[in-house]
């Protein structure tokens, strides 16, 4: 018979990360840099240090199958509306991570004429918007790496029209010239997933305290307290 030792339980938090007032992180970049997943763990790895949540806008369909592709992108940034004033009225100052929240068409209408209407209705909506992303980080990967993500998604089945659409060198490098002008920081998804989640969490925690919206403070350590059956002394 064979035993499975106990899982140690997590180690305590040393350190609480305080948060001023309410503050959304964006997670920025072309399809297959990883999103979803990092956003994801993002939360998990700040969920210790404060109050945390995560917006995730790629599976919401517009109201109705047939919307125009301006439709469509007023329907996603309205959504951003809605969070914005979800996170602007709520009563405790925390912190929201969002897997993207400047849309595609955003970037590619600074590159190709035929999508700037969209763009410009996105930009309509979100004028509206009550809190916006206060730190925006691009996540990116050489091209040979994201075309052999895509491939792999293909290979299983996973692929979606935009995967192979042939804009994406276009999308590519309109989010890298985004984060040239914005001042975005860049942090490499290449590699091991676990090593690269931890550069997200590093560049995000470094961002808001070097900007002011948020304090790391290191927690007191806990009293030693000796086991119940210790001898008397």
């Amino acid at each position: 018979m064979t035993t499975t030792e106990p899982t140690p339980p997590p180690a305590p938090p040393t350190h609480r990360l305080f948060i001023d007032r309410h503050v959304i992180v964006a997670l920025e970049g072309a399809d297959a840099v990883g999103k979803n997943a990092h956003a994801a763990r993002l939360v998990e790895h700040l969920k210790g240090l404060c109050p945390v949540g995560l917006a995730s806008f790629q599976h919401a369909p517009p109201p109705r199958p047939s919307a125009t592709l301006v439709e469509r992108a007023v329907w996603y940034a309205t959504r951003r509306a809605i969070l914005g004033e979800s996170v602007a009225c709520a009563q405790v100052p925390m912190l929201v991570v969002s897997n993207r929240w400047w849309w595609s068409t955003t970037m590619l209408g600074s590159f190709q004429s035929e999508v700037l209407p969209i763009a410009e209705a996105e930009e309509v909506a979100w004028k509206a918007t009550p809190a916006v992303p206060v730190v925006t980080i691009l996540l990116d990967a050489p091209d040979e790496v994201l075309d052999a993500r895509i491939a792999a998604r293909a290979r299983e089945g996973k692929a979606s029209a935009i995967d192979s659409d042939a804009r994406q060198p276009t999308l590519r490098l309109a989010y890298r010239a985004a984060a040239g002008l914005g001042g975005w920081p860049v942090v490499s998804t290449e590699g091991d997933f676990d090593a690269a989640a931890l550069r997200v969490l590093r560049v995000t925690i470094g961002v808001l305290i070097a900007a002011g919206h948020a304090r790391l403070v290191a927690l007191p350590a806990a009293p030693f307290a000796p086991p119940a059956d210790a001898p008397a002394q």
